[in-house]
């Protein structure tokens, strides 16, 4: 079975909506009832075999300064903050 089978079968056991939004690329919503109280919104990717999730951690306003946020992430290599509010992403250095 190919990865892009597995992650097209994956996501219709879970709670909530999922969709196919390009090829190799799907969109998830798991909602506030089944992930502790808030609405989840996942984006997946399938590239070089190498499968990828992307969703928000924080919302503004649970208090966390944005630029600690960014030293929190930068120390470990595979997270990235981007801000609603800036022009452009920050990114941890590789």
């Amino acid at each position: 079975m190919a990865a892009a089978d597995l992650v097209d079968a994956y996501p219709v056991g879970l709670p909530g909506d999922s969709r196919r939004a390009a090829d190799a690329e799907w969109g998830l919503t798991v909602p506030a009832e089944a992930a502790a109280g808030w609405p989840l919104h996942v984006g997946l990717r399938l590239t070089d075999g190498l499968l990828t999730a992307k969703a928000p951690a924080l919302d503004a306003g649970a208090g966390v300064d944005p630029w600690t946020l960014l030293w929190w992430t930068a120390r470990r290599g595979w997270c990235a903050l981007a801000a609603p509010d800036r022009a452009r992403a920050l990114r941890p250095r590789s």
